[in-house]
């Protein structure tokens, strides 16, 4: 019996026993958890706020891509108005040229819209119309050259195909504010 209890003792004695340890190896658990939670918040935080940096980039960048949609849809407007003179009948060599100089400018709007449109990532609300955008867009060419054409089609056709253009424009800036 005497052999059992000095084995026991010298197990006891043995143990690191928390009243003998070091005040540093004490504090180090009371220090380290509340260290690791602030931690933990703090990249929740930064999480967070880098995902609110990416959504202000990305409104930032549509609000210009909304901009550059009114500009376009100002000179598309302008290209309805000479293209309804053109095809009002009276139409001569000026009528011609004040049509194509202003086909020209809204090509000039319409490119300026594409190149930001290419760099911008959009909800996918607000991207399924400017795909719809893009569409109409692409056919101006087609619907200039039928103006211009020798069997030009009725006014009324012409002014609502422009009318139709202009609002897949408007339906992304109204898309946009609903974002």
């Amino acid at each position: 019996m005497t052999r059992r209890r000095v084995r026991h003792a010298t197990a006891v004695r043995r143990r690191p026993r928390l009243a003998n340890a070091r005040i540093a190896l004490k504090l180090t658990p009371i220090v380290a958890l509340p260290l690791a939670a602030v931690l933990a918040l703090g990249v929740v935080v930064v999480w967070g706020s880098v995902g609110q940096a990416t959504r202000a980039g990305q409104a930032r960048n549509l609000v210009a891509l909304a901009a550059d949609a009114s500009a376009v849809v100002r000179t598309v407007q302008r290209e309805r108005a000479a293209a309804a003179v053109l095809l009002s009948g009276t139409a001569g060599a000026a009528t011609v040229d004040a049509f194509n100089r202003q086909a020209a400018a809204t090509d000039t709007e319409v490119h300026s819209y594409q190149q930001r449109r290419g760099s911008v990532s959009a909800p996918a609300a607000v991207d399924s119309v400017l795909r719809r955008v893009d569409a109409r867009l692409a056919g101006l060419e087609a619907l200039r050259r039928r103006v211009v054409s020798t069997a030009p089609p009725s006014l009324s056709a012409t002014v609502f195909a422009y009318r139709i253009v202009v609002a897949g424009l408007l339906d992304f800036r109204e898309a946009l504010a609903l974002v």
